[in-house]
């Protein structure tokens, strides 16, 4: 039996048959591979109105580049807002990030510039600027387009305006009438009150910008007219029509260039920014800025004189930070050497007509200074005039030429009664006047007022710790009367001057104590009476003294009257001493007594006063300033007894 032999073959576990599915499946994950990588990224473009936006047919772009298709449009819940769904490729995706800015193209003619004129053929588009920061897929749309500082050579600068005025994006920005960059965007400042405005100065004239140069709005014409000329100053009329603004760099010897972010403040017109350069900014320093409380009749124009004759003009003023007025003089080259730390100015404007008892003086300006005011300045010996404020002099304009070629201290006198004393009162020193008042007002504390005067000449000296202010009028009585004078002329102010420290503020006197220096005693009593200030204190019907003050005590049950006793008869008041009031009659009446009328002498029962007297000598018991005695309303006889033999002073 012939047996077969089988061969066995091992076979494969993957048929031929499987290579074709196989294929087929790679195949097919590689073009999935593929739609995958080149399927845009969807985001969505938040905008306010969707006007020119059609879903299909909106591209966006970059850079004139197709990066994207708008693919619906779609109305927000609360019907205010605009979603637009878009597809991007995936090429752009890295610029997705959350400072990404996506704003629409539409054709805009203005006066300054057309842009978006390829939008005419093909349709307004969506624009992007790519960002920075974390990856985002939801954005808001610009209502413009951003600034982009991605130029690097061009110069980006601030100004700072407290109104827009015609300033528009696009407005140019003119150097010698040639423009030399462009406004890009401008911001409120809510919290500054003020306009901030971006500003591209293009890269070839970036040399121009300065740390010192001077901006001002262009958009306007500038007219002055005077009775001597009439200007008008402009930029171009470009700048009328579209606005601009135009700039000047000083000559300071120093070069310091601008840099990005840098402000400068934009003024108002060329004056305004002329003259606010710095003294030390211009050539032969012919600026010069004087202060002033109010402008009065000055206006730009008015002339300057010295000697009446015409060497310049006010060109400028302004509110100072202090709220006075800051008025800038321009003085002609050839006039600058009458220009010193000694100079000081005032008004010539108007007629000034001073009358008095020895005559009238008449003092009048020209014609052109009453018409249209004027400043006189002259050269005064005495100290300088001016304040330095930053590094610049500014000089104190003064009402008229007497006070101008005045020196003057201003010091300040603190009066319990305003009675007499007003503005024009005379400061006077051995019956010359070294002063005058120049203000009365309350105090803070409404208890007491304050004048406000100024010493002449060499009187500026005389205040000084110690120096003394007294208020002098007409004192009429039966038995004598003092400064009558007053009548006519009004009260004055008797100065001692002071020899300490120099000061400005002083407490003054109502009246002009006789004794100036002394034992200073003060006296009790239940009522004040009849006595007054000035009234005498008197030592066997001599005066030794008299009344300088009152006032109620702190708890007010008794009154305290302040008595000075000449230094001379300062030992005749001992602590054992006793004090009476002898103004007026004294009557007693008496049932069977009678009448009994005493008086110490005709004159007390007018003027009124205090005696005292004293019963021992005993050197122990002398007083020392400030100690109380009691003030009795009656004498009792045996005080009048008393003739102790005490050595009085020299």
């Amino acid at each position: 039996m012939t047996v077969t032999k089988v061969n066995i073959v091992k076979k494969h576990w993957l048929s031929g048959i499987w290579l074709l599915p196989l294929v087929g499946a790679l195949m097919a994950s590689w073009i999935v591979f593929q739609n995958a990588q080149e399927k845009g990224i969807e985001i969505s473009i938040i905008f306010e109105d969707a006007a020119g936006i059609t879903a299909g047919k909106t591209l966006l772009m970059y850079k004139g580049v197709r990066i994207g298709l708008v693919k619906s449009v779609q109305m927000s819940d609360n019907f205010k807002q605009i979603k637009v769904m878009a597809e991007v490729e995936p090429s752009v995706v890295d610029g997705l990030r959350k400072t990404t800015g996506f704003w629409l193209v539409k054709p805009s003619i203005s006066l300054t510039e057309i842009t978006g004129l390829d939008t005419i053929v093909s349709g307004d588009y969506i624009s992007m600027n790519p960002g920075v920061g974390e990856p985002q897929r939801e954005f808001i749309a610009l209502n413009s387009p951003p600034i982009l500082f991605n130029d690097s050579k061009s110069l980006y600068i601030d100004l700072m305006v407290g109104h827009l005025g015609s300033i528009v994006r696009g407005s140019k920005i003119y150097f010698r009438e040639i423009p030399v960059g462009e406004v890009l965007d401008y911001t409120l400042l809510a919290l500054e009150d003020q306009v901030k405005i971006n500003v591209r100065i293009e890269e070839r004239y970036t040399h121009l910008i300065q740390k010192s140069s001077r901006f001002w709005n262009a958009s306007d014409l500038s007219v002055k007219v005077g009775l001597s000329d009439f200007s008008v100053h402009t930029e171009s009329l470009a700048a009328l029509i579209s606005g601009g603004i135009a700039f000047y760099t000083p000559k300071t010897g120093v070069v310091e260039l601008a840099e990005n972010g840098e402000q400068f403040q934009l003024y108002e017109d060329f004056e305004a920014a002329e003259v606010e350069v710095p003294e030390t900014e211009k050539s032969g320093s012919q600026f010069i800025q004087i202060v002033a409380d109010e402008l009065g009749s000055l206006t730009i124009g008015s002339k300057v004189y010295f000697k009446k004759i015409p060497v310049g003009e006010l060109i400028n003023y302004a509110l100072s930070p202090k709220n006075n007025i800051l008025i800038t003089l321009e003085i002609k080259q050839k006039y600058l050497h009458l220009i010193s730390r000694k100079t000081r100015f005032w008004r010539n404007s108007g007629i000034k007509i001073k009358a008095g008892l020895s005559g009238v003086k008449v003092d009048m300006a020209s014609v052109q200074a009453l018409l249209n005011g004027g400043i006189s300045f002259a050269n005064v010996e005495g100290w300088r005039t001016y304040k330095v404020y930053k590094g610049r002099r500014r000089y104190p304009l003064y009402q008229d030429a007497d006070l101008a070629k005045e020196q003057v201290k201003n010091i300040r006198i603190e009066f319990d009664l305003a009675e007499g004393i007003h503005t024009g009162t005379e400061l006077k020193y051995l019956g010359i006047k070294v002063g005058e008042v120049t203000q009365v007002k309350l105090a803070a504390d409404n208890q007491s007022i304050i004048a406000h005067a100024k010493l002449f000449a060499s009187a500026t000296n005389f205040a000084r710790k110690g120096a003394k202010f007294w208020l002098v009028s007409a004192d009429i009585g039966l038995f004598k009367s003092k400064h009558l004078g007053t009548l006519i002329k009004g009260n004055y102010i008797q100065i001692e001057p002071g020899s300490g420290s120099k000061k400005s503020r002083f407490k003054g006197q109502l009246f002009l104590p006789e004794i100036k220096q002394g034992l200073h005693v003060i006296l009790k009593s239940p009522e004040l009476g009849s006595i007054k200030i000035s009234n005498p204190v008197m030592y066997r019907q001599v005066k030794v003294g008299e009344v300088r003050g009152y006032r109620l005590e702190n708890n007010a049950q008794y009154v305290l009257i302040d008595i000075y006793i000449a230094q001379k008869y300062a030992a005749l008041v001992q602590d054992n001493s006793k004090f009476w009031n002898v103004s007026g009659l004294k009557v007693d009446l008496g049932l069977f007594t009678g009448a009994e009328i005493r008086a110490d002498s005709l004159e007390s029962i007018v003027i009124g006063g205090i005696a005292f007297a004293t019963p021992t000598s005993d050197p122990e018991k002398r007083v020392i300033n400030h100690q109380v005695f009691n003030l009795h309303d009656d004498y009792q006889q045996s005080w009048l007894d008393w003739t102790p033999k005490i050595k009085l002073g020299n």
